[in-house]
């Protein structure tokens, strides 16, 4: 998953609720790159490889942005240029971390990933300071504990590094051929590189092929519904493998091998898909939320807090949503959100509309928590909205043309999705005293204006032509009256705040032409230039 900007993503398990368990699944990962590595008797048997180490820094960036692996080092674990105490350490660091969130959260769904790149011979990985042999690598997926376990090797001779009483599956799958309603997988299961008997390559321009290809998956295997599956993952890297190595004239098949199996489902390994859609979190809305996918291997949690709207990016697809009160679940719905879908989240305590400008909203559900909090969640759908206001500006015009100054009006405005309409009626008034006469000048305005608008954020600005006619009385300081009528044709922009609540606030300037009387006692009449600008407060109606 590389958008997140917006939530606060942990690997956070929710426990039991009063309706339902939703499950969500901890993560943890040992990614190790050894360029080099001695064997048990201190001899080198291999040129130093010159990629390993860089395709383990690469992995675990991939596995952080797009697999729900930890970004910290507490849960997933680099190491290059490792040795056996290095490992040691580490596992011990992942099992001592997994007791600790067992012991915060309650009973927990986990995976743990041991993913190795480097030199190997029959039965032992290669380190720094000597080799690992596979009963050291069992005996850690052991200390590690995990639900659901995960090794994959990519070295030499890679395949024989299974331990005893694993049997060798090439043309098994165990994703399809297990119960189909277990909806957590358990067991181990091992993907290396090349069979005992075969070698594993290094290539100048991918570097290590499986490796490489492992990586590829991540992003183009093909994808089921929210995610890539790991069995998706592990058949693309598989074939691309077999076929590049092929036109290389060589030979590299990878082999899978499962032990201890008891129960399996999809399991979701990788989440490339980009977020389409939007759940909009209105200003009053407080509390824990969670949004899962995929039967909870990717969850999100979400703390919210009063006072402050919030913008969540959604994968399409089904969605469960839940409200987290202390350690239950007092609330658990799941819905299907549409590719672009934008979703609105909010308690019926807010004032605010709650719905962006040029959209409607229909209800999908209304329910109350424990905490009397009643939530609504509602769907956006495009729709016109009208606004009502007040307004004051004040104009400026070329000399000796006859408009009034302080404009008082009250405007109706009519927003559609990337256009807007709006008309006002309003009062103007003027006085002026040069010395050797003066006026007072009254006059009713109307206009109508409309253009295209565009969003900014919370902003919603338009820019549009605005006509304006001005009927206007004079009385002169001798007491002399005249009326007379003005027009004038310019263009508007306003800016609007807060484009999704019932109040805003809208800032406007215009500049234009206008066709008046001149100030003066006399029936001339000329163009001019006129230039407004003011403020407009707006509530919305619909």
């Amino acid at each position: 998953m590389k958008k997140a900007l917006f939530a606060a993503m942990t690997l956070l398990i929710l426990t039991t609720s009063t309706s339902a368990s939703q499950a969500a699944t901890m993560r943890y990962a040992l990614i190790i790159g050894n360029n080099s590595g001695l064997d048990g008797d201190g001899n080198t048997p291999f040129a130093p490889l010159r990629y390993a180490e860089k395709e383990a820094k690469r992995l675990k960036k991939k596995l952080v942005g797009l697999s729900n692996f930890a970004a910290d080092s507490k849960r997933t674990l680099l190491l290059t240029a490792a040795t056996r105490q290095d490992v040691r350490n580490a596992v011990n660091r992942l099992a001592r971390q997994k007791k600790n969130d067992e012991q915060m959260l309650g009973e927990v769904e986990s995976i743990f990933l041991f993913y190795f790149t480097g030199h190997g011979l029959q039965g032992r990985l290669l380190l720094n300071d000597g080799p690992l042999y596979s009963s050291e690598i069992g005996n850690m997926f052991e200390r590690v504990d995990a639900d659901f376990a995960v090794g994959v090797f990519d070295a030499c001779h890679s395949g024989s590094l299974s331990p005893k009483g694993v049997v060798s599956t090439p043309g098994f799958n165990m994703f399809n051929e297990m119960p189909k309603e277990v909806l957590n997988a358990r067991g181990r299961v091992w993907y290396v590189s090349s069979s005992a008997q075969q070698m594993s390559y290094e290539d100048t321009q991918i570097g290590g092929v499986f490796t490489h290809f492992f990586i590829k998956a991540l992003t183009d295997a093909p994808r089921n519904g929210p995610g890539i599956t790991l069995e998706s993952i592990w058949n693309f890297a598989r074939e691309k493998t077999v076929q590049f190595t092929r036109k290389q004239n060589r030979t590299q098949e990878p082999q899978q091998y499962i032990s201890e199996l008891k129960s399996s489902a999809p399991v979701y390994f990788s989440f490339p898909l980009k977020r389409t859609a939007t759940l909009r979190m209105s200003r009053e809305l407080r509390g824990r939320y969670a949004l899962s996918y995929a039967q909870g291997q990717l969850t999100e949690i979400i703390d919210k807090k009063s006072g402050v709207a919030k913008s969540v990016a959604l994968y399409s697809g089904k969605v469960t949503l839940s409200y987290i009160q202390g350690e239950t679940v007092t609330l658990v719905k799941t819905f299907h959100v549409e590719d672009g879908g934008d979703l609105i989240l909010r308690s019926q305590s807010d004032l605010e509309a709650a719905v962006p400008l040029a959209y409607q909203s229909e209800t999908l559900w209304a329910k109350g928590t424990d905490d009397l909090q009643m939530l609504e969640l509602r769907r956006k759908t495009g729709g016109t909205s009208m606004l009502l206001g007040g307004s004051y500006g004040y104009s400026f015009a070329a000399d000796g043309l006859l408009t009034n100054g302080h404009i008082v009006s009250m405007p109706i405005r009519l927003d559609f999705k990337r256009l807007y309409l709006a008309s006002k009626v309003g009062w103007v008034g003027e006085d002026r005293d040069t010395g050797v006469w003066g006026y007072d000048a009254d006059s009713v305005v109307m206009s109508v204006e409309g253009g295209p608008a565009f969003d900014i954020y919370s902003n919603r600005i338009t820019v549009g032509p605005d006509f304006e006619y001005m009927h206007l009385w004079q009385e002169f300081n001798d007491e002399t009256r005249q009326q007379s009528d003005a027009f004038s044709l310019g263009a508007k922009a306003t800016w609007l705040f807060h484009k999704d609540r019932r109040f805003n606030a809208s800032f406007f300037v215009r500049a234009g032409e206008v066709y008046a009387k001149a100030a003066a006692a006399s029936n001339d009449y000329f163009w001019g230039f006129c230039m407004n600008a003011g403020l407009t407060l707006f509530v919305r109606l619909i």
